[in-house]
Parts: structure tokens; sequence; C-alpha cells
């Protein structure tokens, strides 16, 4: 298989969607796992470079496959580029697809959450990125990696300082979490962060953790472990084809 011919079909937004490229890719994941770490290298090193090649499909389709595949080397790669205190990181990976990132990290991660934390924390990075770190970690709860008890007390952690009080989507994505799961240990962690304005109430409001805590615990996580929508890449085919 020669990498360079398979990459091309890669890499231009425009045009029919790689299906055959995609499983061939699946097919000999020996082999392209190492090129795949190489544009993401690269893509993280220079990303103005790829933005102005347009290959911007190529490093979106890496960060695919590499989930799928668990590629746990590609974690911190990936942590770094969506840590770049530019825009050029959603520039290239656009709204089509950060829906999936939060799934993308928790498949890479495969179960170390250190670089996820790095993320969240990290005050220069991408906004939308450090929410969809959060969102990792749910998604590792529901497949059953991380305890619900292990990332509550991580998010208690964000509450009580690691997260800088400023109005952001990641406190809309930790308040959600924690509702997800049961807010039972946080709720005056969550009244002092709408207190404070932290959240915009568009997206989340205060009568979502209340009317949560008036259900039974049980009920609330069976919910979650049931219907959640947070789930690791599994098939790459299927997952891009229906974001086209």
């Amino acid at each position: 298989m020669d990498f360079q011919e398979l990459s091309a079909k890669f890499k231009q937004f425009e045009g029919p969607f790689p299906e055959e490229a995609l499983l061939e890719s699946v097919r000999n994941q020996v082999q392209v796992v190492p090129e795949l770490l190489k544009v993401m290298r690269n893509t993280q090193e220079n990303p103005q470079h790829v933005i102005d090649r347009d290959d911007y499909m190529m490093s979106i389709y890496a960060m695919y496959l590499l989930a799928q595949f668990r590629e746990k080397e590609a974690c911190p790669i990936i942590v770094d580029f969506f840590s770049l205190p530019d825009e050029k990181a959603m520039e290239i990976v656009g709204d089509m697809y950060i829906e999936d990132l939060g799934r993308i990290l928790a498949s890479v991660c495969c179960g170390d959450i250190s670089q996820l934390q790095r993320l969240i924390e990290n005050p220069d990075a991408q906004e939308l990125a450090r929410a969809s770190a959060v969102e990792a970690l749910m998604v590792l709860v529901r497949v059953g990696e991380k305890s619900r008890d292990e990332i509550v007390t991580y998010f208690k952690q964000l509450f009580a300082g690691k997260l800088e009080r400023r109005r952001s989507l990641v406190w809309v994505s930790l308040v959600s979490g924690s509702v997800d799961l049961y807010p039972e240990e946080v709720s005056a962690e969550i009244d002092r962060a709408f207190a404070d304005n932290l959240l915009d109430e568009g997206l989340i409001s205060m009568g979502n953790a209340d009317e949560v805590l008036l259900e039974e615990k049980e009920e609330v996580l069976d919910r979650f472990f049931k219907v959640s929508q947070y789930s690791l890449i599994e098939d790459v085919v299927r997952e891009m084809s229906e974001s086209q």
C-alpha cells in the first residue's frame, strides 16, 4: 500500500466521500498508524501550512482513524494541537466535526486522563476543545473505563479552583456533566457558578441541576448509561459519512 496515493484521496474537502480509502486504512492499520501520527504532528507544528495547502481533510480523517485504532500516542499530539492559542485549530477542524472531539479524545487517551486534564486546565487553549475534553471524561464513564466517583472527584477539583472562574463553555460542559452524573457532591458549587455568572443560561439553567436532585440517583445514572450519546469512535466510515 502506497500511503501517499492513499492520502491524496483524503486531502481535499471537495469530492466524493473516500469510503474505500478509509476502509483500506482500517485494513492496513499497522502500516498506516505511523503515517497518520506524522500527519497529526505536522498539523500541530505547522497549522498554517496545512491551511495554505488545503490539507484540512487529511488531518480530520487522521484524527478519526487514530481514534478508531485507540492509538494512545495520538493523544498528546491532538491535545497540543487544540492547545494552540489562536483559531487555527478550529479553522482546520471546523464546526462540522468539533462535536465529535470529546469522543475522539476519549478514544485516544485509552483511560489515561492526564492529557485531558492538561487541556481542560489550560486557560489559553481553545474553549470548545477544553469543553470537549470534559465531555471525553463523560465518555470514559459511560464506557466503563473510569468510575463515576473518580470523575466527580476531579470535577470537584475544577469547581474548587483548577478551572479559572471566567464565563466560558468549559463551565457549561462541567455543570452539564455533573448533572448527568447526579450532582449531589457539587450542588453548592453549581449554585455558586450560576451566582457568579459563569454559565450561559441559554445553554444550561439552574433548574436543570435542581430538578435532577429531586430524582433518585439510581434513576439518573441509569438514564445516563442507557440513553447517553457519549461513546467511543468505533466505525470511522459510518461516523464520517453521517457528517457529510
